[in-house]
């Protein structure tokens, strides 16, 4: 077991959370689905546990944390709109080899 703490500044003091995704599998890239975001500058947040192994953080996203020896990760994007719905998908997450991932 590991425990990953970020701290983030700047969220909406009233309303912090937005939307959330989860997902489980098996195979070399893990995806906890799209979202939809519903106003602009919002931080999406990923996070990944794996037998395996995450090596990168998905397309568009920073990685804050791989951990060791384990390798599971987070990620995070800021995700700017100009009004209205977007989908936006956490992305692909590479895993070092095949595995179970969360």
């Amino acid at each position: 077991m590991d425990v990953r703490a970020l701290e983030y500044s700047g969220l909406d003091p009233v309303s912090p959370f937005d939307v959330g995704a989860s997902a489980s599998g098996t195979g070399t890239a893990a995806s906890s689905g799209p979202v939809t975001t519903t106003a602009a500058n919002e931080l999406v947040f990923g996070a990944g546990i794996t037998t395996g192994g995450f090596s990168t953080a998905g397309t568009n996203f920073t990685s804050r944390i791989i951990t060791v020896p384990d390798a599971d990760i987070t990620q995070d994007q800021t995700v700017h709109l100009d009004g209205g719905l977007q989908r936006h998908r956490t992305g692909e997450r590479r895993l070092g080899d095949a595995g179970r991932h969360i």
